[in-house]
């Protein structure tokens, strides 16, 4: 967990914003993209970057 926090912070993302990110890719039910996942992944940095 701690890892994964200072990770989003490395990479400029509101921690909890990419938390929720995470969590709504786990619920989707489909074969989960690793890679979409990652902190410095497109869609995370244009979905949990801090304002």
């Amino acid at each position: 967990m701690y890892t994964l926090v200072q990770t989003a912070k490395l990479n400029g993302l509101d921690v909890l914003k990419y938390f929720k990110f995470l969590m709504r890719k786990v619920q989707l039910r489909e074969p989960l993209d690793v890679i979409a996942c990652l902190p410095w992944s497109r869609e995370a940095q244009m979905e949990c970057t801090l304002d």
